[in-house]
Parts: C-alpha cells; structure tokens; sequence
C-alpha cells in the first residue's frame, strides 16, 4: 500500500470509490507531490515548486469547497522582514463555516528588486489560468531567471 492510498478516503454516498483526501492530510499530501517531482527543500526551485503546487491543487479533498491565493509581497512574521512568494489553498467546511488554510511559503531576504513587488490574486474556481498567471508574472521570471537562494515552509493554518 503506497503513500496515497493509506491516506486517501474511499467512501461515497453511492457506494462508489473516490480517491478524496481528508484536509489534515493536506500538508502531507503537498510534501508527497514536492517529492514525486523531486522538490528539494534545501534548495527550492520556483517552477518546481508551483508545476507541485498545480498538481496538489487537482486533488480532491472532503470539503464543501475551496479556492487558491497566490500572494507576494515583503513582510515581517517572526521578527524578520523577507519577501513571501505564497500558494496558498483554502478549505471551506461548510457545516462549521470554518476555512482552513495550507500555506506554501518561499521566503527571500530582502532585495531591493524584490521589494518593488506586492499582489494577491485569488482563484475559486481553479481555473487553468491561475497558474498561467502566477508563472507569467514578472516576479516569478524574475526569481526564475536570477535563481534566488530562498526558504520554505509548509502549514495547515485554521481561520
């Protein structure tokens, strides 16, 4: 029994299999797609990093729906300013009207050139172009083309 099959759901009202994951797998289920396409924490690729992200983004989870946010920007969390490339997929449960939200954060030190950037884009309906957008934005050629050293981390964060 591989990875995905000891945490996917297999029931269905109508008795049928559908491979839907449970949101507290959310974090896992990322972390398993980085490494199927051979994501490296210690040195992220940003097109890895989204072409992951995309694929994680298909994946059917139990919830009553969700949206994507990608988001950039300079900020101070923890003490420390730095500039945040952020995919973010938010989960809506709909009986408790609770949202929960997996972070996928690239964290650079702050660059002048990085600082000139900041923009929130959201996608509720996960439509293809999200991730044409994110990939032919400026920023994200601009730290493709300059391969910028950066840190990631992942969270389930609960809103």
């Amino acid at each position: 029994m591989g990875f995905f099959d000891r945490i996917k759901g297999k029931e269905n009202i109508n008795t049928e299999k559908i491979n839907k994951y449970h949101i507290e797998t959310a974090e896992e289920v990322l972390k398993a797609t980085l490494g199927e396409n051979s994501f490296l924490f210690v040195q992220p690729n940003i097109a890895i990093a989204v072409g992951s992200f995309e694929s994680f983004a298909k994946q059917a989870f139990y919830c009553s729906n969700d949206a994507l946010l990608w988001e950039v920007g300079t900020f101070k969390f923890k003490e420390v300013r730095q500039f945040y490339f952020s995919l973010v997929r938010q989960f809506e449960i709909e009986s408790d009207e609770e949202y929960f939200q997996l972070h996928f954060d690239l964290m650079f030190d702050e660059k002048p050139e990085l600082s000139l950037f900041k923009s929130t884009e959201w996608s509720f309906d996960h439509q293809n172009d999200f991730f044409d957008v994110v990939r032919q934005s400026e920023i994200y050629k601009l730290i493709e083309e300059k391969k910028y050293i950066c840190k990631c981390e992942i969270y389930l964060d609960h809103t």
